[in-house]
């Protein structure tokens, strides 16, 4: 009886992501890129790296993302954004 074969396909790893547009840091973190834009701007995200020989290009390191958002679950205390904790239409 022989093995199946396994596609070629599936036996590639995916690199990993170091580097992401402003649209798609959004993206993973579920914002707007307005929004995303707006959290780097007060320094709650991290600034943009300007591409080498790119005029106009900029990435953002999407580690670097991931560790700032950690750093406002963080914030947030152990227990998160509840949202039945305050509800403005309440009473």
């Amino acid at each position: 009886m022989a093995t199946p074969r396994v596609p070629r396909t599936s036996r590639r790893m995916s690199p990993p992501t170091l580097a992401v547009r402003a649209d798609q840091a959004a993206d993973a973190l579920g914002v707007s890129q307005s929004t995303f834009l707006s959290l780097v701007a007060e320094g709650r995200m991290p600034k943009p790296i300007p591409v080498p020989g790119h005029r106009g290009l900029v990435l953002y390191d999407f580690k670097a993302v991931e560790d700032a958002w950690a750093a406002m679950v963080a914030a947030a205390g152990a227990d998160g954004y509840n949202e039945w904790d305050e509800n403005p239409f309440d009473g």
